[in-house]
């Protein structure tokens, strides 16, 4: 009879009665006494074998367990099957039999923990045991021990940071954990809601059961079929790209739900959340997650959807590349979805990435199996750059092991990248060539870890003298031009802000780093120690300029990018406001004490505001790739008026600077207007920057006090800031010496052996660089010559205005409000100051005595030196230079005298007097200039310690000039002694030696006095002129 009934148990599905069967079975336990558990047993095994059956047979059996009315008894029977398994892997039907209860409601999970092998705190020490296992191992890596033999060694197993090391079961080697097998069920049963709480309760113990093999791919099965619902609509097979699925499963996936369904935050957010990095064992569900992804943050319907793939992004996307096996797809399509977010998200997201420290940093406070991964990523990294040479094809082979490295790891790769290039900068160029292979995410992670670098607190920016800046700074400065350089790609905009921000508060050292940057991506190079054929290039046009300073041609690529960066409204004048203020704040308000590095701070400040005028000036060249039009255009829409700049507290010669590339365009415009008799009006953009526009002239009444409009005209002060050297000198010496190198280049190039083709070419290129030279030769000639005359026709106006009280007072109105601002802002501009005043002296405007002025200009600029930085001193020196060489000259030669000087209105005795200065009475003037000079430097040298630097470049650029007496020589070499053989300054005395060693060189030139060198000249005169005869 019963086994009848057993019959009609395991035949249910074929239609006989539920209830029967239910009533029968209570009949036979009570009728023969049957053991009901044992009844419930074979209810459970029939509902095991057909667990995986259709759903009404599954409800059937259940609902015969629920009518035995034993549901006390049903969790310890259910025990009792899994103790019966300790020994060995319980069967998959048992879990799935126990997924099918728990789902029905007939048992809760909780009782039924006890039975299972391990408990979920056992199964926490044993992951716990393994991570401090594998930490171990990960904090020895790269260690060398002495003392351990090679037998040992040799054994020593090697692991690895992929995921193919990650540890079973939980870090329990027996049997599998039970708890881990019902889990299991759970996923491939579709239970999500019944397995998040019990992976919730394992993890906040302590267990990982990803680990587990099992789990993981369950709970990777289970995320594909959330996320395909989502996926399928952005799946490239729609496009035919592959191989659609089955008609039904299309159709059951497509009608699960939209791309904005409410299971984005509820079910897959959770379930990527406790995959965590361990996403990383199938890189397709990494794809697919990507995808969706960058499709959310592209489409922005809701905000939740979006803030989740955000999320989805920062904290497990991310972190799990870095235990994901060389995968570039897999990189490439995170790197699409992340690229959609700011750089600012990007690097907020980057920082959670690192945490708090990569390698052994990362210890305690990453996952095990990240932290085992960076530290095989850092050995390996190492091993890789200690091939690194420069040698183009060493580059090729470095680089595709580095990138393949940084594939997965890139801060562990750049953190030893950037260590090596603080400590050497010899590896700059060679690394950054062999940085061609990475990919773009690997590249943007570089570029928020370089300002991080750049931001680091811990170290100082100074050396330990606390003069000279530290070496590991100036290095990451240079690489970060080189690497912007070399790589424009890579986004700029979040370092500029970054070095915005260090400047708000007043950091000016950052001001290296945008130094770098406009000269090697923006072509706007500057020269320390400029010399006189490179000062005469500069006074030249574009193509002298780029052959005389052999500046390093820039990339048009980099300037494009460089421009996006740069070339806005809410950077470039808030930048150069910025910069402009450096120099004030590093002088007043800045926590540096040394006079020294205050002075470098300032030159510098001085050198990258130049270099950021020009290149937001020059956009001219690059027109056709920004699509701005020329030069004017874009940078009319960047800069305000005159008026606005003062407002803005701009100093006068920083307003005038920033402004001269537009005057001289509007200048420029008006002289070919006159030449070509053309009516055409100057366009409305320029009329304001034309120095007798109604704009300007009201801009600089403005500006010049009433006090000071008394001594010096708003006309000559226009004209004066207006114009540049290029407006007033063609350095023609320089012209012709550089075309004569040209052609003998070419005559050797013809002459060479080798390729006749590139012989050619490169021949063909000197004679049209030859040709294009003559004609900006001859341009400049035109120009100058226009501007020439028009100063002749306002000569009158120059300074006519002024009262005959205040006549006496123009030379020093000039030195104060023109000569001294402008002086020393650049060597072009200290050598336009000399050269504009000796046209003055030229044209005879009234009231401007020459005598005076230069009177004024050694009493009153040559003290300069007491207090001038080193890029002041030079270009004091050169200014110095260029006023001193008609003095001397006019000194040594008395006919020229009468001819430049005597004849000339500026040489008057008094001003307004017909009587000229004699040539006795300028002998004797000059005599007292030479002492006055004399006597300052000698003081300068004897307080070599505060002066003596700056006193020596001026006197440097001064040799030839100064002295002009062989007992002077002698006088200065004796106090250079001192300054030789002191060794507490180095600079100072290897100054002191190279103006020595000039001096020595230049001594048999000179004469022993003045009387002498005149006798000397006039008989060169008379044996020239009989020699012509």
């Amino acid at each position: 009879m019963f086994l009848h009934d057993v019959f009609r148990l395991s035949n249910l599905m074929q239609g006989f009665s539920l209830l029967d069967t239910a009533q029968m079975l209570r009949a036979l336990i009570g009728g023969f006494d049957l053991d009901p558990n044992r009844v419930l047993d074979l209810v459970l095994v029939f509902l095991e074998i057909h667990s995986s059956g259709p759903s009404t047979l599954i409800n059937a059996y259940l609902y015969l367990a629920q009518q035995l009315c034993l549901q006390a008894s049903l969790t310890h029977i259910l025990g009792f099957k899994f103790q019966h398994f300790r020994s060995y892997k319980a069967p998959k039907s048992l879990c799935h039999l126990v997924s099918t209860l728990v789902g029905a409601g007939a048992i809760s999970l909780e009782p039924l923990m006890p039975h299972f092998l391990f408990s979920p705190q056992t199964l926490a020490d044993h992951t716990r045991s393994l991570a401090k296992e594998i930490c171990e191992t990960a904090r020895a890596m790269g260690f060398v021990s002495l003392s351990a033999s090679a037998v040992n060694e040799s054994h020593k197993p090697k692991l690895t940071g992929c995921v193919s090391r990650a540890p079973d079961n939980g870090g329990h080697t027996a049997s599998p954990p039970q708890m881990f097998d019902v889990l299991e069920a759970f996923l491939w049963d579709r239970r999500w809601y019944i397995a998040q709480p019990v992976l919730i309760c394992l993890e906040r113990v302590g267990t990982i059961p990803v680990c587990n093999t099992a789990c993981r791919q369950a709970l990777i099965s289970l995320a594909h079929c959330v996320i395909d619902s989502i996926y399928i609509t952005l799946s490239p097979r729609l496009l035919g790209l592959a191989a659609l699925p089955k008609q039904d499963e299309y159709r059951s996936r497509k009608s699960m739900s939209d791309p904005t369904s409410s299971q984005l935050d509820v079910v897959l957010e959770p379930l990527c959340c406790h995959l965590y990095i361990y996403m990383a064992f199938d890189a397709s569900l990494m794809c697919k997650l990507a995808r969706v992804v960058k499709y959310l943050l592209k489409s922005k319907t809701r905000q939740v959807d979006t803030d989740v793939a955000k999320r989805i992004l920062e904290h497990i996307l991310l972190p799990a590349i870095s235990i994901l096996p060389v995968n570039p797809g897999c990189v490439f399509e995170l790197w699409s979805a992340a690229k959609l977010l700011s750089c600012r998200e990007r690097h907020l997201f980057y920082s959670t990435w690192c945490g708090r420290g990569v390698e052994r940093g990362g210890i305690g406070s990453k996952n095990f199996q990240v932290t085992l991964s960076e530290c095989n990523a850092g050995c390996d990294a190492r091993k890789v750059l200690k091939r690194v040479a420069n040698e183009k094809k060493n580059f090729k082979h470095v680089g595709r092991a580095l990138a393949k490295i940084a594939h997965s790891n890139p801060f562990v790769v750049f953190r030893t990248i950037l260590a090596q290039i603080e400590s050497y900068d010899n590896m700059i160029v060679p690394i950054v060539e062999s940085l061609g292979f990475m990919n773009p995410l690997a590249f943007d992670v570089l570029s928020y870890m370089l300002h991080q670098h750049l931001a680091d607190k811990s170290r100082h920016k100074l050396q330990n003298d606390g003069i000279n800046i530290a070496h590991w700074f100036q290095h990451l400065a240079q690489f970060a031009g080189v690497f912007y350089r070399t790589y424009p790609q890579v986004e700029l905009k979040c370092l500029v802000d970054f070095l915005l921000g260090r400047l708000e508060i007043g950091e000016s050292l950052e001001l290296l780093v945008f130094s770098e940057l406009l000269s090697r991506m923006g072509g706007c190079g500057v020269l320390e120690d400029i010399s006189e054929t490179q000062i005469g290039g500069l006074a030249g046009g574009e193509v002298l300029r780029h052959g005389v300073l052999a500046f390093e041609k820039a990339s048009k690529k980099a300037v494009l990018r460089l421009q996006r960066a740069l070339c806005t409204t809410e950077t470039a004048i808030p930048l150069l406001a910025l910069i402009a203020q450096q120099r004030g704040f590093a002088l007043y308000r800045g926590q540096l004490n040394h006079v020294k590095l205050i002075g470098q701070l300032f030159d510098r400040c001085q050198a990258v505001l130049v270099q950021l005028v020009d290149f937001l000036s020059g956009c001219k060249e690059h027109a056709e790739i920004i699509s701005l039009g020329n030069m004017t255009a874009s940078y009319l829409a960047l800069l305000p008026n005159l008026q606005t700049l003062f407002a803005m507290r701009f100093e006068p010669q920083i307003a005038f600077h920033a402004s001269r590339p537009l005057i001289a365009e509007a200048i420029s415009n008006k002289l070919h207007r006159v030449r070509q008799n053309s009516g055409v009006q100057t366009p409305q953009n320029l009329h304001a920057w034309d120095p007798d526009s109604p704009e300007m002239k009201a801009a600089v009444f403005t500006l010049l006090p009433s006090h000071e409009r008394q001594a010096i005209t708003s006309e000559l002060y226009r004209t004066f800031w207006s114009l540049s050297l290029h407006d007033i000198y063609v350095p023609e010496n320089v012209y012709k010496a550089h075309i004569a190198f040209l052609q003998s280049r070419d005559g050797v190039i013809l002459r060479e052996g080798g390729e006749c083709d590139k012989r050619k070419k490169e021949s063909a290129r000197m004679l049209l660089v030859v040709d294009t030279l003559t004609d900006e030769l001859d341009m400049q000639r035109n120009h100058c010559k226009g501007i020439l005359g028009d100063m002749n026709k306002k000569r009158n106006s120059l300074l006519d205005a002024i009262v005959e009280d205040q006549r006496r007072s123009i030379s020093e109105a000039i030195l104060k409000l023109c000569i001294m601002p402008r002086m020393t802002i650049t060597p072009e501009d200290s050598l336009f100051c000399a050269n504009f005043f000796h046209k003055m002296h030229m044209l005879e405007p009234p009231n401007f005595s020459s005598l005076q002025f230069y009177d004024r200009v050694v009493k009153d600029i040559f003290p300069l030196v007491y207090c001038a930085t080193d890029h002041e001193a030079r270009c004091l020196g050169i200014f110095l230079r260029a006023l001193f060489e008609p003095l001397k000259r006019w000194r040594l030669d008395k006919s020229q005298y009468e001819k430049e000087a005597a004849s000339k209105l500026g040489f008057s005795v008094a001003i307004g007097s017909p009587a000229r200065c004699s040539y006795d009475q300028y002998c004797t003037v000059f005599s007292k200039w030479h002492d006055k000079i004399t006597k300052i430097i000698i003081h300068c040298l004897d307080k070599y310690g505060n002066h003596g630097r700056a006193c020596l470049l001026v006197l440097i650029k001064l040799v030839g000039v100064y002295p002009a007496r062989k007992r002077t020589s002698i006088t200065l070499m004796e106090k250079l002694d001192p300054l030789k053989q002191q060794e507490k300054y180095k600079d100072v005395q290897a100054m002191a030696y190279r103006y020595y060693t000039l001096l020595d060189k230049h001594n048999f030139s000179l004469e022993e006095d003045f009387s002498r060198s005149v006798q000397t000249s006039s008989c060169k005169r008379q044996m020239t002129a009989t020699k012509s005869r």
